[in-house]
């Protein structure tokens, strides 16, 4: 998968096969942000096009739009998961909550190669 990034926007972009153009979705907005090129420099500044129309707009209505994330997570999993989760939290002297948030953006910024 490839990945664009401008002031804080993550984006994935696909090529279309049937006419070789580029195709960009913004996956860290709570609004929709695409966008499209020809050419990877095209592709760029219709980016950067788009989270400033999307930035203009929000600013417009005084907010972000869409539905911004709560910071809360639901996590189901097997009571033998659970239980080895448990275990590493408490020998790295944490939380399971502390523990799976330190975990987590680990692998985040892993596959977004912060």
């Amino acid at each position: 998968m490839t990945v664009l990034r401008h002031q804080g926007y993550v984006a994935r972009i696909e090529i279309e096969a049937d006419d070789g153009t580029f195709f960009g979705e913004v996956i860290n907005a709570p609004g929709v942000i695409t966008f499209y090129g020809k050419d990877v420099a095209d592709l760029k500044a219709e980016f950067a096009r788009s989270v400033e129309a999307y930035e203009a707009l929000c600013r417009r209505h005084g907010s972000k739009l869409g539905k911004p994330l709560s910071g809360r997570f639901m996590l189901r999993m097997k009571p033998e998961q659970h239980a080895r989760v448990s275990a590493a939290a408490a020998l790295a002297g944490k939380s399971v909550n502390a523990w799976a948030i330190e975990a987590l953006d680990h692998a985040a910024a892993e596959v977004l190669e912060e």
